[in-house]
């Protein structure tokens, strides 16, 4: 476990030698079982194997309690009131005067908000029956039918949000780490599903590409970074500037995705 880190101001100050372990095992535990946790119950409902699928959505609610627990006797970096931070600490961040180590601000929240979408979705989980009516939630018998059907539809449609917060979660990251970590594993589903009509280099290329766009944040890109240590630059330009970078780029990967990667065939 790593040693406990004074704060000063309020904020999470690296030691001035030695290195220092921000996360300690437990939490790198949580982080990779959660994420491949998520991965196999989205695998397991399109496979059909709906038993497998309530297994996995009991395993992610272990882990989500013994998180939430950890959030408080845990290391200090895994604490929850170590990175929860208020409206000034965030507009410290935008404005380039936030110093320390862990999750930044912005980074937090986006942490935060996951971290309740996954606990509605295994909610919603514990009540929801198939539409047989054939397998139920640990916690279907507790409501009616007509309730059960309700939160299996919401179910399904709250995923496309956990989506979205995956990627928002993921943008506050390097765009290296993020592209080495995902793309491995999107090739590695792609080809275990073998869905017809997917061409695994064309996804794959699409990946790569949007991972490529981080221009909204400092820590999106090394070369944000280098930028960012000229003093040339604040946080808040790579802000304003970034938003609509990333507009631009969104609108030219949907071009290409239209015109030129169709000819060839990767999509």
């Amino acid at each position: 476990m790593p040693r406990q880190i004074s704060r000063t101001g309020g904020t999470l100050i690296a030691p001035e030698r030695g290195e220092q372990l921000v996360w300690d095992l437990p939490v790198r535990l949580v982080h990779w079982l959660l994420a491949t946790l998520i991965a196999f119950s989205w695998w397991s409902v399109h496979h059909h194997h709906t038993d497998w699928h309530i297994w996995s959505g009991c395993a992610i609610l272990t882990l989500l309690i013994f998180r939430f627990l950890w959030g408080f006797f845990g290391s200090s970096t895994a604490r929850w009131a170590s990175f929860m931070r208020g409206p000034r600490t965030i507009h410290a961040y935008l404005r380039g005067r936030w110093v320390g180590i862990g999750h930044n601000p912005l980074g937090a929240l986006s942490i935060l908000a996951l971290f309740l979408a996954v606990a509605v979705q295994v909610g919603l989980g514990l009540i929801a029956q198939d539409e047989d009516g054939i397998y139920l939630g640990p916690l279907a018998r507790l409501v009616s039918s007509d309730t059960s059907d309700k939160a299996r539809d919401i179910h399904e449609l709250w995923f496309n949000v956990i989506l979205a917060l995956i990627v928002i979660h993921l943008g506050f990251a390097s765009a290296t780490a993020l592209a080495s970590a995902m793309i491995p594993i999107i090739i590695a589903v792609l080809q275990s599903v073998g869905t017809a009509g997917i061409n695994i280099i064309g996804m794959t290329m699409l990946l790569q590409f949007v991972v490529s766009f981080g221009f909204i944040l400092v820590v999106n890109a090394p070369q944000n970074m280098v930028a960012y240590g000229t003093d040339t630059f604040s946080a808040r330009d790579f802000v304003r500037t970034g938003l609509v970078l990333t507009v631009i780029a969104l609108a030219l990967v949907m071009l290409l995705a239209a015109t030129y990667w169709r000819w060839l065939g990767y999509v």
